[in-house]
């Protein structure tokens, strides 16, 4: 799901940042406090210059990491299901959208193409900005704020107790993810 959704500058590199800082003050395990500080780099990097990329492997492995962390953490009791849902929400949506999608237009479900979310978006904004480089990282920008800031915010402001409440915000999530796919 992660090297699917790191079609835009920062998608995942923004999920990580996002999920290390959760997990770093959930756990005080330093090791996430050195990947959040490596991938906040990398994140900085990729937004403004866009020149480097996580790849194959580098997607791959933040979703290794990341995945079983969460659900480590999750079997621990320290994170909900819907605080997950919060976070992963874009990679999960995607993946679980892209494979439908090609199902019911008759295409192999495992056979890569463009109509993605993240996609649609950067032809949508590149058409309306004359720089390709923003367009590509205002569409990474929009992504984490549309769908794992939303997460993050409320694991900010909002006790852990509330655990329907992060299910709420991924019921939101999804529904604006299918809204916005198809206005598109």
């Amino acid at each position: 799901a992660c090297n699917i959704a790191d079609g835009a500058n920062g998608i995942i590199s923004g999920i990580a940042l996002i999920a290390g800082y959760i997990i770093f003050k959930e756990t005080n395990n330093y090791t996430y406090f050195i990947i959040y500080n490596v991938i906040g780099s990398f994140f900085i990097i990729n937004i403004f210059l866009g020149n480097i990329y996580l790849g194959d492997t580098g997607s791959y492995f933040v979703g290794l990491i990341f995945s079983i962390a969460g659900l480590y953490y999750y079997n621990q009791g320290i994170f909900t299901a819907g605080l997950l849902g919060c976070i992963f929400s874009y990679p999960c949506l995607e993946i679980m959208c892209s494979f439908f999608r090609r199902l019911i237009m008759k295409k192999n479900p495992l056979k890569a193409d463009n109509a993605h979310f993240h996609n649609l978006l950067y032809y949508y904004l590149s058409n309306k900005i004359s720089s390709p480089h923003f367009a590509n990282s205002l569409t990474g920008i929009l992504i984490l704020v549309l769908f794992p800031f939303l997460g993050f915010a409320s694991y900010m402001y909002i006790d852990m107790k509330y655990v329907y409440f992060f299910w709420l915000i991924f019921l939101f999530q999804t529904f604006f993810y299918f809204f916005i796919y198809y206005i598109f």
